[in-house]
């Protein structure tokens, strides 16, 4: 499967399970069949795909309540580097 694909359809789980897109989320007409715009995604959980498959332009931002559950979705998750965003 080619990178764009793959990127493609993980975005599109995440948005069928209620992810957000706040930027981009799609290609759009005329884009080249290599190239996947920049995305941001909010509302992500950890039973979706890309929470731990995602490697492209997407930003993706996961709630949390407490300390020990963000570090818990940070511990299980397969490719946190850069996707993980905290704030209060």
């Amino acid at each position: 499967m080619r990178a764009v694909e793959k990127v493609e359809r993980l975005v599109k789980d995440a948005t069928d399970q209620d992810a957000e897109p706040v930027l981009g989320g799609k290609k759009t007409d005329g884009e080249m069949d290599t190239f996947y715009p920049e995305a941001i995604l909010k509302d992500m959980n950890a039973k979706m795909q890309a929470s731990n498959q995602l490697f492209g332009p997407v930003v993706s931002f996961y709630k949390f309540k407490t300390e020990s559950e963000v570090l818990k979705l940070a511990n299980n998750g397969g490719c946190w580097a850069g996707k993980l965003c905290i704030y209060r």
